[in-house]
């Protein structure tokens, strides 16, 4: 029987995709964020915009969401992983922020401390919400997801969060004398992002995928 990607990573694997997704993507975009604007506080704007793109499917597909779990969770799982993780990144980046310099070990140790932080508070929360997650990856308990889901998720966080602040900084670098030249662009920078992946999440959905 052919499995499709969610499926075979959820009933072979025992991996909810979901946060896996705010680790590869949402970590290093804040990282990128936090090299250039230096203000770990904006990256939790930056997860509830991304969160926002799960509720698009509703009017874009017509999906009747939140009568069943198959319509229900596909969209709160996604919109909880990434409210974590922008929440605990930011609160992790401030804290280590004032008291270290954000080296490469030290940029690993808050992606490592903000996908544990994450991957904890993710499972317990969608749990008490009703999602079935245990029960389709075929894990015993919260401790379980935490021990491996909760692992690969600070594996991918430990690695994506150095990623993503160097080539941060080296974006700045390269903007930098245009932001000079024209200064609004610093602040209309962020909002060309948000448009732009806007646009983009619109026709994925729209073409159904």
């Amino acid at each position: 029987m052919r499995l499709g990607f969610g499926p075979f990573f959820k009933s072979q694997l025992h991996i909810c995709p979901c946060p896996l997704i705010a680790a590869v993507v949402g970590f290093p975009v804040m990282a990128a964020a936090l090299a250039v604007y230096k203000k770990p506080a904006m990256l939790v704007g930056i997860g509830l915009v991304a969160a926002s793109f799960s509720w698009l499917v509703i009017p874009i597909q017509n999906v009747p969401a939140f009568t069943t779990p198959l319509t229900t969770y596909p969209i709160v799982n996604p919109t909880v992983a990434i409210i974590l993780s922008s929440i605990t990144f930011s609160l992790v980046a401030s804290l280590v922020g004032r008291k270290l310099v954000m080296s490469t070990p030290t940029l690993a140790g808050v992606g490592a401390l903000s996908g544990m932080l994450s991957s904890i508070a993710f499972i317990y929360i969608v749990v008490y919400l009703g999602a079935p997650i245990l029960a389709v990856t075929g894990l015993s308990g919260p401790l379980a997801y935490v021990a491996t889901n909760g692992a690969i998720w600070v594996a991918l966080s430990t690695t994506m969060v150095p990623v993503g602040y160097i080539a941060g900084l080296r974006l700045q670098l390269s903007v930098s004398p245009l932001f000079r030249m024209r200064p609004w662009l610093y602040r209309v920078g962020p909002l060309a992002v948000l448009v732009f992946c806007w646009g983009a999440s619109i026709a994925a959905i729209a073409a159904g995928l």
